[in-house]
């Protein structure tokens, strides 16, 4: 997850006994992940491809051969899974200022 273009926290998706899907819905779950460097770095430049700035983003993929493969860019309304790190909702608190300053401060 990322809040205000800023690594915030990851967490590896896992499915149910004996499923295959991932979302909480049908059983899956989110665990609390610390990915590399090198693949936080590797989601970043993903995201720095999307037309910004945007408050918060889930960049969903996989780690392959030790690289980053996007699966998916959640910018709208994702779950980003703030239980599951300890420092996630002040991240998230402190992007909402960070962005709204911003805001005010460019509009007429």
């Amino acid at each position: 997850m990322f809040f205000d273009g800023e690594y915030s926290h990851a967490v590896l998706k896992k499915p149910a006994s004996g499923d295959f899907r991932v979302q909480e819905e049908l059983g899956g779950h989110g665990e609390p992940q610390d990915p590399s460097p090198a693949i936080v770095e590797q989601a970043r430049r993903v995201l720095s491809q999307a037309a910004g700035p945007l408050l918060y983003a889930r960049v969903d993929g996989i780690e392959r051969d030790g690289g980053f493969v996007l699966m998916e860019l959640e910018i709208n309304e994702p779950f980003l899974y703030i239980g599951s790190s300890s420092g996630a909702a002040k991240s998230f608190a402190d992007a909402i200022v960070r962005t709204t300053a911003r805001t005010l401060c460019n509009s007429p």
